[in-house]
C-alpha cells in the first residue's frame, strides 16, 4: 500500500447505517480518483431503477470526509481508509459502514526535455527526491538503474499536491515545508500535475 513507485489507492465508500433503503434521492461527494467509475455505475443502476436519483460530487477525499461527518451528504468517498479520530467525529463505528470500492495504482510522472527514452525510478531513489538526497537528474542513483539513457546534468524540481488528498495519505505524502526545510511545492491547486514545474526547460516534475 505505501511503496512510492506504485502505490495502490483503495478508494472506498462511507455510509451512513441508518439510510433507510427506500431512499430516492441520494447525495455523496468525495475522492476525484474514483469518479468516472461511480459515474458509470450510477448511470447503469439508473437504467434499472430510475425512480432513484443519485448525484456525486468529486470534490476530494477530504471534502468527501468533512461531508460525510458534517451530515450533508448520505456517503462519502475517500482514497484511504477514515481514521479512528475521523470515524468517531463522524458518529462512531457502529453507525459507519466503511465498503472498498476500487483500486489503481499511483506512480510518479515526469517531464525530461530531450530524453524520448523511458526513465526508470525504484521506491528509494524517489524517496531520495523528495528528501533532497537526490538533486540531479545524472545521478549514480538514477543512471545505475537506467542504462543506455543518457540522463542530462540537469535539477530536478519536486511537484507534489498540496491540498488534502486520499491517495497521498500520510506518511506516503512527500515532505512539505517544516519537515524539508529549504523546500517549497512547485505545485498548486488547480495546476496539472503533469506539467507542474515544467516552465523551466531544466526541471522535471516527479509526482
Amino acid at each position: 500500500m505505501l511503496k512510492l513507485m506504485s502505490r495502490v489507492a483503495v478508494a472506498g465508500l462511507a455510509v451512513w447505517a441508518g439510510v433507510a433503503s427506500a431512499e430516492v434521492r441520494l447525495q455523496g461527494a468525495g475522492a476525484t480518483f474514483p469518479a468516472p467509475l461511480y459515474g458509470r455505475w450510477v448511470a447503469q443502476y439508473n437504467n434499472s431503477h430510475p425512480d432513484v436519483k443519485i448525484d456525486y460530487q468529486s470534490i476530494g477525499s477530504g471534502g468527501g470526509i468533512k461531508g460525510f461527518t458534517e451530515k450533508t451528504v448520505h456517503f462519502g468517498a475517500t482514497d484511504a481508509p477514515m481514521s479512528k479520530k475521523e470515524i468517531e467525529a463522524a458518529g462512531g463505528a457502529a453507525n459507519i459502514i466503511e465498503i472498498p470500492a476500487t483500486a489503481g495504482a499511483v506512480v510518479p510522472a515526469y517531464n525530461l526535455p530531450g530524453v524520448a527514452q523511458e526513465v526508470k525510478f525504484t521506491g528509494e531513489v524517489i524517496a531520495d527526491i523528495y528528501a533532497g538526497k537526490i538533486n540531479k537528474w545524472n545521478d549514480p542513483k538514477l543512471t545505475e538503474i537506467n542504462p543506455g539513457v543518457n540522463l542530462p546534468n540537469l535539477p530536478i524540481t519536486p511537484a507534489w499536491r498540496t491540498d488534502g488528498s486520499g491517495a497521498m495519505p500520510e506518511p506516503a505524502a512527500p515532505p512539505y515545508p517544516g519537515r524539508c526545510p529549504g523546500r517549497t511545492p512547485a505545485h498548486r491547486p488547480g495546476r496539472s500535475r503533469r506539467s507542474a514545474g515544467t516552465s523551466r526547460s531544466a526541471s522535471r516534475a516527479v509526482v
